[in-house]
This record gives structure tokens, C-alpha cells and sequence, in this order.
């Protein structure tokens, strides 16, 4: 039997994932994945929805205060990156359920602190783990999924934090009478770990990896425990024996994966930031053009909202269209929203119309909804577009690229609106050039998700290859 990059028998093993109807042990696991991924979302967004309440608490200033939210960020980039080579070198499952046991205990550390120093250091230490466990998540979801259920895994994958975030202030909304910022951090991280130990007991361990590993036996069990006795046959050589394992053929920073290595860290940079460009402003940009507070504070709902529903359907369209088609289309549908909203905002009157205030309010709804669209896209092809070996480390590196846009983003996007009391010209331009790149990264990229016609004639997805 043949093994290809996917490990021994790895051709025998992904065909009878493509063709079995979904178990239910592949869709607890999904489950648990997503579950850990809204729950890193909740922990990392957890400190701004309570900042105002800790600044008081802790007698610092906005000012001082902000490094304590940037430090997180700055822990997501490192690691990303980190995290998905150890998740390579040591399984996808081992390192996930360990950054969110870490980042558990920091978040419950996190309700104890005196200081603002001790906060940014447990902060910077959580983003660590919170960095982690995105790649060696997905890559452990990916490898258990049909190639069917990818663009619809990662679309959900894609909201995850955003919806922890809504999850986290929910959570605030019912715990602060009870005891303020701290116990809000303490239920968080209690939480976290009790999940950890839900995830430890009930996500199994791939069984490409274990085969990688030489584990065969235990590759086996896992794979009759999931898919069924049947499927043992997928391990069996033609001799009849368990293959032998075989040492992967492929690094990350390798020719054939040069232009997957490129346009996708180009691409989820720059989405990540028009993404947080408008996620972190969008109500300074609105009051600075003449709305009142309650009509920004609107217009940073209609953004987050949509940005959080619209990416589902963005599962289905790159699962009918490709992510390549979804890219470039979404992306420029992007560009001429922007154009259009920017216009409407340079030219408004001081007291516009209600009906023109809902329009211009629906606008940023629909960039929110439109880039959480082409985030899903990037979450689809960063979930195929590495070997299975070198999976959780592509992750990794593309994720660290979106955080550092992120950081990015809120930084520079502050500086780009102080250039004027009133223009927002500066940050749409530089969003507009983003997405131009977003779109030469589609371009580049050559192992998309493919649209489900060539799938349905038997073509498999580049990212397989």
C-alpha cells in the first residue's frame, strides 16, 4: 500500500475519511476544538471588557494601563508560531489541551494581581499559551475531518473569538455584583481548566501523528475507537502487518511550499488588518465625522455582529466556490464598500439625515460582514494548505502573521486618524491597500481549498498534495 506525505498508508487512511459518513467521535472532537478556540477567546478578551473596572481598581491611567492589553497581543504572535512547531514535534492534542490548562492557571492568577507590572507579565505569558492553541487546534481538526467539512470547520473556527468575546461579557454582566473585575478572571480560569480536562479525555490523538511516531498499535485503537473496527484495514501493508512508520518527506521552508510560505502570512496579515483597523476605531471614526456616541455605539455593533454571523455563510461559499474565487471576490466587494462608505462619510453633512446615519451605519455592518467572510477564507486555506507533517508549524507561522497585523493595526490606525479632526480618508486608504494585497496573496497562494465541482469529479484539493 502506498504512504505518502500524510504518513504510512496516509493515501489509504485520508480515502477513507473522504468516504465514511461523519462519526460521531470526528464530530465530538470538532466540538471540543471549537469549544477550546471560543474559550481562548473569552480569556484573551476578558481584561478590555472589564478594563474600565481594573484601571479604577488598580489606580493607573488609560495610559499605562494599555500595555497590559497590548501584551497578550504581543504573546499571541510568539506563540503562534512556537506553539505549531511544538505541535509538530510533539502532537497537535498534547500541545492544545496544555496551553488551555496554561492559560487557565494565568487567568486565574490573572484575579489576584496588585499591580499593573504583574498584570502585563501574566498577560504576556497567557498570550503564550492562548497563541498555541489556534494552530495545533485547527491542524488536530483538519486531520480528523472530511475535506467536505473543512471550509464549514474553519468558518466556525473563524468567529471563535469574537463569539468568546460576546460569551466573556455576557459572563461580566452577571458576575461583577457579585464581586467585581476579580471573580469575573476566577470563573474564566476555572472554566478553562475544568474543559481541559473534558478535552484531555475526549479529543483523540491523530492518527497520522502516532504513525509518524512510530505508535502503531495505539494509532490503531484510536482509529477503531473513532471510525469504526472496519477501518482497520487503512493500517494494513500488503503483506498484511501494521505499515512501518516513515519519516515525513517535507519541512515548512521547503521549494514546493515557497508560495503557500508567502501569500498566505501577506494575506492574513492584511486582513487581520482592515479587520482590526475598523474592530478597534469604528466608533472614534464615526464620532470624529459627527455622529453622536449611541449612533457610534451602534455602528460598532452592526460591525461585530455581522462580522461574527456572516462567516458561516462564507463556509458554504468557499465550499461551493473555492476559496481562491471567495478570496478575490469578497475582498474586492470589500474595497468598493469601503469606497462607497468613505464617500458618504467625507461628504456628509454635521447632522445627518436618519435615513443616511442607518445607511452609513449598515456600511461598516457590511465591511465587518464582508471581511469576516474573506478572515474564513484564510482560516479554510491555512487548515489545507500545509502537509499534515509540517501542518500545526504552517499554522502557526500564518497566525503569527495575522497577530502582528493586528498589533499593527491598532497601533498605526490611531496615528493614521490624528492626521485629521475630522477625515477618515487615512485608514480607508490604507484598509483599501490592504485588501489589494489580501487579493495578490490569493494570487500567489497555490494550494487553495478547491470549489466543490472539482471535488465531486475526484480532483483532490492542492492543499493535499
Amino acid at each position: 500500500m502506498s504512504k505518502d506525505s500524510n504518513g504510512p498508508s496516509g493515501n489509504a487512511m485520508a480515502t477513507a475519511i473522504q468516504v465514511a459518513p461523519l462519526k460521531y467521535g470526528q464530530m465530538v472532537a470538532a466540538g471540543l476544538i471549537i469549544l477550546a478556540l471560543t474559550l481562548d477567546g473569552l480569556d484573551l478578551l476578558l481584561l478590555g471588557i472589564v478594563a474600565p473596572l481594573v484601571i479604577a481598581d488598580l489606580g493607573i491611567t488609560r495610559e499605562v494601563f494599555a500595555p497590559a492589553l497590548a501584551a497578550a497581543v504581543l504573546g499571541l504572535a510568539i506563540g503562534s508560531s512556537v506553539g505549531g512547531w511544538l505541535g509538530d514535534r510533539f502532537g497537535s492534542k498534547k500541545i492544545l489541551v496544555s496551553s488551555i490548562v496554561f492559560f487557565g492557571f494565568m487567568t486565574i492568577i490573572s484575579a489576584f494581581v496588585t499591580s499593573i507590572d504583574t498584570l502585563m507579565v501574566a498577560r504576556l505569558i497567557s498570550g503564550l499559551a492562548f497563541g498555541a492553541a489556534t494552530p495545533n487546534g485547527l491542524a488536530l481538526g483538519s486531520e480528523w475531518l472530511p475535506r467536505r467539512s473543512h471550509p464549514m470547520f474553519s468558518a466556525v473556527a473563524s468567529i471563535c473569538t469574537p463569539l468568546g468575546g460576546l460569551i466573556g461579557a455576557g459572563l461580566t454582566l452577571v458576575l461583577i455584583p457579585y464581586g467585581g473585575w476579580r471573580v469575573c478572571f476566577l470563573v474564566s480560569g476555572i472554566l478553562t481548566l475544568v474543559a481541559a480536562l473534558v478535552m484531555a479525555w475526549r479529543i483523540p490523538n491523530s492518527p497520522a501523528y502516532l504513525l509518524r511516531k512510530g505508535r502503531q498499535g495505539q494509532a490503531l485503537r484510536v482509529w477503531q475507537k473513532v471510525m469504526g473496527a472496519d477501518a482497520s484495514v487503512v493500517f494494513e501493508d500488503q503483506s498484511g502487518g501494521v505499515a512501518a512508520p516513515e519519516k515525513p518527506k517535507r519541512r515548512l521552508f521547503t521549494a514546493p511550499l515557497l508560495r503557500m510560505n508567502v501569500g498566505a502570512p501577506i494575506g492574513f496579515f492584511s486582513i487581520a488588518f482592515v479587520t482590526y483597523s475598523f474592530l478597534s476605531w469604528t466608533p472614534v471614526m464615526l464620532t470624529m465625522t459627527g455622529f453622536t456616541m449611541s449612533e457610534a455605539v451602534r455602528g460598532s455593533i452592526a460591525y461585530n455582529m455581522l462580522a461574527l454571523i456572516a462567516p458561516l455563510g462564507g463556509g458554504l461559499l468557499i465550499s461551493r466556490y473555492g476559496s481562491r474565487a471567495v478570496l478575490i471576490g469578497i475582498s474586492g466587494a470589500t474595497m468598493v464598500v469601503l469606497i462607497g462608505l468613505a464617500t458618504l462619510m467625507e461628504t456628509a453633512p454635521l447632522d445627518p439625515s436618519t435615513s443616511l446615519v442607518w445607511v452609513i451605519l449598515g456600511g461598516f455592518g457590511l465591511v465587518g460582514g464582508l471581511a469576516g467572510v474573506v478572515t474564513a477564507a484564510m482560516y479554510a486555506i491555512l487548515t489545507n494548505g500545509w502537509p499534515v507533517e509540517t501542518r500545526a508549524s504552517g499554522m502557526g507561522f500564518g497566525f503569527m502573521m495575522g497577530r502582528i497585523g493586528r498589533f499593527t493595526a491598532i497601533l498605526t490606525s490611531g496615528r493614521l486618524l490624528g492626521l485629521s479632526d475630522h477625515s477618515v480618508l487615512p485608514i480607508f486608504i490604507t484598509s483599501l491597500i490592504a485588501l489589494l494585497f489580501v487579493i495578490v496573496a490569493a494570487l500567489v497562494i497555490n494550494r487553495h481549498v478547491p470549489a466543490r465541482a472539482s471535488r465531486d469529479v475526484g480532483m483532490l484539493p492542492v492543499a493535499t498534495n
